[in-house]
């Protein structure tokens, strides 16, 4: 008669030593973020982030002559926004080895971005605005990773706290400064992890 060996159940996700990188997979445009883990035991991780974000348009207006072949230039207008984040923190995982982990953890982030416009016209006449910002915040994450399989995921999470800002604006001849602290949700995105 045999004897019935009780199968060994799979497990999800990584152990202590192991490290991930994840790619957000709502990437659009030229919004880019990387995310490194790597687990200091097999609940707690260590989670570093980096994102860049540009966007530049240029545009030249032109007008047609009476006699329908000359051209003048009327209108050129300049648009650049960028950003850049990194944070640093740590995720503490609430089931570890199963298909479903939810997670609690707390990052630092550092944050800066940065805009210009600009129109100028045929006549030397031109308005430029432009604002540079930078953000230090503390904020508490809370997120759930999906396994795929025992060594991919996918992942949820949303973090929110508390920012200083430091906010610098010009706008033709008048500029601004301003300090003060925010509380908001900094981030909600979903992401691509890969465990090794």
């Amino acid at each position: 008669m045999g004897v019935a060996v009780a199968q060994e159940q799979p497990y999800y996700g990584g152990s202590k030593g192991d490290f991930a990188v994840s790619f957000d997979v709502l990437t659009i445009s030229s919004k880019y973020e990387v995310r490194g883990l790597y687990m200091i035991s097999d609940r707690l991780m260590l989670d570093v982030a980096g994102k860049i974000d540009v966007y530049e348009d240029f545009s030249n207006y032109e007008r047609v002559g009476s006699d329908g072949a000359t051209t003048e230039s009327t209108r050129i207008s300049q648009l650049k926004n960028d950003s850049e984040m990194i944070s640093v923190g740590v995720n503490y995982l609430l089931r570890p080895g199963e298909r479903i982990q939810p997670f609690v953890g707390g990052n630092i982030y550092v944050e800066r971005s940065g805009s210009f416009s600009g129109v100028s016209n045929k006549e030397g006449v031109s308005q430029e605005n432009s604002s540079d910002v930078w953000s230090y915040g503390l904020c508490a994450v809370f997120g759930v990773d999906y396994f795929i399989t025992n060594r991919i995921s996918v992942s949820g999470r949303v973090s929110a706290g508390a920012f200083f800002e430091d906010r610098y604006e010009k706008a033709s001849t008048q500029e601004r400064h301003f300090q003060g602290l925010r509380l908001r949700t900094n981030t909600s995105t979903v992401l691509l992890n890969f465990y090794f």
